[in-house]
Formats: structure tokens, C-alpha cells, sequence
């Protein structure tokens, strides 16, 4: 008698197969990864907004001055600046930009010199909502309701 040992293999149609299977997996699950960055990215942009927000509040009662936190919807962009003598100087070390696929919007009325919120010496701010959509009509708001509130991202 002849012991003859088996080999114990694959087929390529077994290794197609298994091919096939993964590649429906990550086809199904990368778009959900893609959203949930975009997600992710509206999130940081608004807490950065908020950030931004508080910074202007405690330098207004810190230094004494009037801050300002400046959108630009249509340069898709914001930034701080603070009243220097009757001039609004732009902090350049607080200027962003808005992600790709993100915008930012807001309810303020445009004022001759654009659009903000200002803060003043005693703490209080214009009341406001802003909100950072992607394209997809997803949207967070970033919120101050009242002279007195802090600004937060509203649920």
C-alpha cells in the first residue's frame, strides 16, 4: 500500500470568491468612512468656532478692548480681530479657513465693515447662530441666544 499524503490547498475559485467578498465589504463600508470624516471635520470646525468665540470674550474683559469674530461666508472663512485705538486690527494668528465641502453661514446682519460678532469690555456679545453645513445639508449650529450666554454648539 501506497500512503500517499494530501495536500491541503485552496482553488483559485475558492481565492476569487473570498476576493469577491471583501471587495463588496469595502465597497459598502469606505463611503460611510467618507462621511464620517466629513462629519468629523464640521464638528472640529464648529468647536473651533466656539473656541474662537470664548478666546474674543476673555480677551475683551482681560485686555478692555471690543473683539471681534469675523465670518466670510463667501471666502469661506473667519477670523478675530480687536479695536486698536477706532480700527479693527485682524489677529493673524486666529484666521481659518473653511474645510473643503464645509461652509459656514450665519444670521447676523451685514454691517458696512462685513459680518461678526462683537464682544465688549463687560463680557457681553451680540447674540447669534452660526452654522456650518457640508453638502450634503447636514449642518451644525454653533449658538449664543442671549448678550450674556457663551457660545456652544447647540444638539
Amino acid at each position: 500500500m501506497h500512503n500517499r499524503s494530501h495536500h491541503h490547498a485552496f482553488t483559485l475559485v475558492e481565492l476569487v470568491l473570498v476576493m469577491l467578498v471583501i471587495a463588496v465589504v469595502a465597497a459598502m463600508v469606505v463611503p460611510s468612512l467618507n462621511n464620517t470624516a466629513r462629519g468629523r471635520r464640521m464638528g472640529d470646525t464648529a468647536s473651533q468656532i466656539v473656541a474662537l468665540a470664548r478666546l474674543a470674550r476673555t480677551q475683551a474683559v482681560t485686555e478692555g478692548k471690543t473683539y471681534r469674530l469675523n465670518i466670510d461666508p463667501n471666502g469661506g472663512s473667519y477670523w478675530l480681530s480687536v479695536r486698536d485705538s477706532d480700527v479693527f486690527q485682524i489677529l493673524g494668528n486666529w484666521s481659518y479657513s473653511v474645510p473643503d465641502g464645509l461652509r459656514v453661514e450665519c444670521n447676523l446682519q451685514p454691517q458696512q465693515d462685513g459680518l461678526y460678532v462683537e464682544f465688549k469690555q463687560t463680557g457681553r456679545s451680540d447674540p447669534a447662530t452660526i452654522f456650518v453645513r457640508d453638502d450634503n445639508g447636514s449642518s451644525l449650529q454653533v449658538v449664543s441666544e442671549s448678550a450674556t450666554e457663551l457660545f456652544h454648539v447647540a444638539e
